[in-house]
């Protein structure tokens, strides 16, 4: 599989658009990083109100994506650095009211979400620098897949039980592919877990030895009306929005691309719809609108074709075959005190081939 193509110039519209121009040629930070980042951190701060029907779900604005790449080449850290300078100015004190650093247990992260609300307000945005010391936690993994389809979650306690209602949680996690790939043959990719993120290839593709500036020290009339206008995103997002699809758009566009299903065998892109959907509502949210028009339609599904290829780039040794020498190998390892021919037979093959070129 080739590197995923960067992601279409359409994505990167209005304010959203103009944070990525103003800041990228000052940052190390991959493009589509940053992007994505800023997009889930968005929409971690525009809350639970706004919600986009399928069926009989409700979709909301909170995403989790993670960004994977090389220590040394992908630019993770300075990427969150970036859009953490953004949030500060955008929302002074929700890094320091909803953010929690790390999932550490299933019972923390239920336990923070119960106090947030609580408090009135359920929105958490979780930073996970080690994506890998959580994949393996099955019964964190179920409480996370709750959490994107903003599920009532509770644990039991000896004093009681505590959970919380109406959960808002965003996830930006990192990984290395090493890291990801290591920890691959203790999960599983048809759970509902690994399609619940958008996942992200990053590297840097310069060097900056001073850092590059931070947004404070941009010219303020630019940084100024970028702020604002996340801003007034934010406070458009209060109001309680039913956010529906633009009939003209919803025939034209979103019915012939829902129709054209491209993820037969790989289930890491099951929920394609479902995140294009979040992602087009986050477009027209961003641009205080409570329809979501062509514009923000494929936006949304420019970012998810990047996404999409990266699973590919990411995942694509896991969507092909086994083939017969791969699965008795792997029978093997799992079973070291050794396998009889029989037993391979039938383990391996369903007794449907015969023993002797085993």
């Amino acid at each position: 599989m080739k590197w995923p193509d960067p992601v279409a110039d359409i994505a990167l519209k209005g304010h959203l658009g103009d944070f990525i121009g103003l800041v990228e040629p000052e940052t190390e930070a991959d493009r589509q990083a940053l992007l994505l980042n800023t997009l889930v951190q968005l929409g971690c701060v525009l809350g639970d109100r706004p919600y986009y029907v399928v069926a009989d779900t409700n979709h909301h604005t909170n995403e989790f994506t993670v960004t994977a790449g090389d220590s040394a080449t992908s630019g993770k850290g300075t990427t969150q650095r970036r859009v953490d300078n953004l949030m500060e100015l955008v929302a002074p004190g929700f890094t320091e009211s909803n953010r929690a650093d790390g999932l550490d247990t299933p019972q923390g992260i239920i336990w923070r979400l119960s106090q947030q609300e609580q408090a009135g307000d359920a929105r958490v945005l979780c930073v996970e620098e080690e994506l890998e010391s959580i994949l393996t936690k099955a019964k964190l993994n179920v409480n996370i897949r709750k959490l994107w389809d903003s599920a009532r979650v509770s644990e039991e306690i000896k004093t009681g039980r505590y959970g919380c209602s109406h959960p808002h949680l965003s996830l930006i996690a990192d990984i290395t592919p090493q890291a990801l790939h290591a920890v691959l043959p203790q999960i599983s990719l048809t759970n509902g877990y690994a399609n619940r993120i958008l996942w992200c290839m990053a590297k840097t593709t310069k060097r900056i030895p001073s850092g590059g500036r931070r947004l404070q020290d941009f010219d303020r009339t630019k940084v100024n009306a970028i702020i604002k206008g996340f801003q007034d995103a934010v406070a458009f997002a209060k109001k309680p929005w039913r956010v529906s699809m633009e009939p003209k758009t919803f025939t034209e566009l979103w019915t012939p691309y829902y129709n054209n299903v491209d993820f037969a065998g790989r289930p890491v892109e099951a929920r394609r719809d479902a995140h294009i959907c979040r992602l087009a509502m986050l477009y027209a949210l961003l641009d205080k609108s409570h329809v979501i028009r062509a514009s923000h339609l494929t936006a949304a599904i420019a970012v998810w074709t990047y996404c999409r290829d990266s699973a590919r780039y990411l995942f694509a040794a896991h969507h092909r075959t086994e083939t017969e020498e791969e699965k008795i190998l792997k029978l093997l390892a799992q079973h070291p005190e050794g396998l009889t021919t029989t037993q391979i037979t039938f383990m391996a093959f369903g007794n449907n081939k015969a023993a002797e070129p085993i």
